[in-house]
């Protein structure tokens, strides 16, 4: 079991927005977000913690409350400034020394579930997602075996792996940083819609057509079973190509041969897409995927994880370098 996350739960660190948005504020530059269907205030005074340790931060920094209107609240430390639109409970970030935009929090989802683990005890499908600007890369995340770094609009399994380690923190150009305080299965930018429909080549492959509708790099989200574990395979092998039906040209998206340990999910990308051109995506190996996603380009960031009770996530922000 874990402590209770210091940040919130010191006399003056805890800013009670709404009855469904707390916010701690941590240190100059690091706010801590906490919503709930009902009390946040409670949930953020109770949440246990394996990530934050319980004596962080070990003081309690200035910080003022002001009103904007009747719309809006404002959070402001020597560092940072937060606006919170009392009407969707959105919020934006804002470097105080420049007033640059850092980024926005826009959408949030509670979806009921029920956890096997706990006798079916009700829970919850969480989701929260941020702005990105045009020419923004996301960092972090942990070691994952897709051979990327940069993690801007690319669907990952955040799961514990044999080859991957999750770190549920993520690291902008623009110089802020997300850490999500939940331990359970989730995913980077999960994908939307629906998989592929693939059939079976005269060589062998799973192929599967599909035409982008807009231009641009699109990520490819490949989810190898449907529960966990399935892709351990010794000496594995994976290829996903995309084949431009009108040119012949091929785009790699992912290759590998004789892995030791293949992971259940692989991301990539498919570069230079055009819309309205068909093309097809081969997949050969030995594993077949339960599901394949296109993703196309994308201005916002998701985490998503399947259980949980709160949504509880760290905004950092450090300043300009100097």
């Amino acid at each position: 079991a874990g402590r209770s996350a210091g940040c919130g739960t010191a006399a003056g660190s805890l800013v009670e927005v709404s009855p469904t948005l707390a916010i701690g504020v941590c240190e100059e530059g690091i706010l801590r977000v906490v919503r709930a269907p009902s009390d946040a205030k409670a949930a953020l005074l109770a949440r246990e913690s394996l990530m934050v340790v319980p004596t962080f931060p070990s003081t309690t920094p200035r910080y003022t409350v002001t009103r904007e209107g009747p719309a809006t609240t404002v959070i402001t430390t020597s560092t940072l400034k937060a606006t919170i639109d009392m009407a969707s409970e959105h919020i934006t970030f804002y470097d105080v020394a420049s007033g640059t935009k850092l980024t926005a929090d826009f959408a949030h989802r509670f979806v009921p579930t029920t956890d096997p683990a706990l006798g079916n005890a009700s829970s919850y499908v969480l989701s929260q997602s941020w702005q990105l600007a045009p020419d923004e890369g996301l960092y972090g995340g942990g070691q994952y075996q897709n051979g990327y770094v940069g993690f801007e609009g690319m669907p990952i399994e955040m799961v514990q792996y044999n080859t991957e380690a999750v770190v549920p923190f993520f690291a902008s150009t623009r110089g802020y940083g997300i850490l999500w305080d939940n331990n359970a299965w989730s995913h980077l930018n999960p994908p939307e819609g629906a998989p592929l429909n693939f059939s079976k080549s005269p060589s062998g492959a799973l192929v599967a057509s599909f035409t982008p509708t807009v231009s641009g790099d699109h990520a490819v989200f490949a989810d190898l079973c449907a529960g966990f574990g399935c892709g351990s395979i010794k000496g594995g092998v994976l290829s996903l190509r995309v084949v431009d039906s009108s040119s012949g040209a091929v785009r790699r998206v992912q290759e590998w041969d004789r892995l030791a340990n293949l992971p259940d999910s692989i991301s990539g990308k498919a570069r230079g897409l055009r819309a309205g051109v068909r093309y097809e995506l081969q997949l050969v190996g030995t594993t077949s995927a339960e599901k394949v996603f296109v993703v196309p380009p994308s201005k916002s960031t998701t985490i998503r994880s399947k259980l949980g009770k709160l949504i509880d996530y760290y905004f950092a922000f450090a300043g300009p370098a100097a």
